[in-house]
C-alpha cells in the first residue's frame, strides 16, 4: 500500500475491530480448553500456596521431567496474572 492511499481509520473502527479479535480469541481458548486450564491452575495456586507450587513443579526439583519447565513457566504465568487480593 503506497502512503499516499492510507487513511487512517476512526477510533470507533479501531475498537469495534479489537473487540472482536478478543471475542475470537476468547472463543478458541475456551474452544480448546485453556480457559479451564488457567482457572484449574488458579485454584491449585489458591488452595495449596505459591509454596507448594514451587515444590510440586519446580524444575530443579523435577529433574528428570523434560516438561517440568514449560509447565512451571506456565503456573508462574498463571500467578503473575493473579492479582493480589487472588494470591
Amino acid at each position: 500500500m503506497d502512503m499516499a492511499e492510507y487513511e487512517p481509520q476512526p477510533i470507533a473502527n479501531i475498537i469495534e475491530r479489537l473487540s472482536e479479535i478478543r471475542d475470537k480469541l476468547q472463543h478458541v481458548n475456551a474452544t480448546l480448553g485453556y480457559t479451564a486450564r488457567v482457572e484449574a491452575m488458579k485454584q491449585e495456586i489458591l488452595r495449596h500456596g505459591w509454596d507448594s507450587i514451587l515444590a510440586k513443579y519446580h524444575p530443579d526439583v523435577n529433574t528428570d521431567d523434560p516438561a517440568a519447565y514449560p509447565l512451571f513457566e506456565l503456573y508462574r504465568f498463571v500467578y503473575g496474572t493473579m492479582g493480589e487480593k487472588q494470591r
